[in-house]
């Protein structure tokens, strides 16, 4: 969190990640490098996911419009695996409904890896 990077009230601080200030200027930054003028975020539910999209939004320029906001909950609620995964199928199918080839994600390992697996048929090729 940008509270983080005030090093008055947190001395001993050290940060190893950049801030998600600086993530979501970088992430904004790539989008437009990229001409992506339509994206899709994804977040996890958390204080993470949250601020980092929130941050991503801040930056983002004027002509960049977010077609879809999704906040992932399924890990937070202890949710099998199996679960987890039909969640992410349908989170999976709304991102593609939309028509929107740019997504922009703020989620915890577990959350990219069940999205990575979802997007991939059986013979592991990208549908593209």
């Amino acid at each position: 969190s940008v509270e983080l990077s005030d090093s008055e009230q947190f001395p001993l601080f050290m940060r190893l990640p950049p801030s998600d200030e600086f993530q979501g200027k970088a992430m904004a930054e790539l989008v437009q490098h990229l001409g992506w003028r339509e994206v899709v975020t994804i977040s996890s539910s958390g204080g993470y996911g949250l601020a980092g999209i929130e941050e991503f939004q801040k930056a983002a320029e004027p002509g960049t419009e977010i077609v879809l906001r999704e906040t992932f909950t399924g890990t937070d609620s202890g949710a099998g695996l199996s679960e987890l995964s039909a969640a992410f199928d349908a989170l999976v199918r709304r991102v593609k409904a939309s028509g929107v080839r740019g997504g922009v994600l703020w989620v915890m390992m577990l959350q990219q890896q069940l999205l990575s697996n979802n997007r991939r048929p059986a013979g592991g090729r990208d549908r593209r």
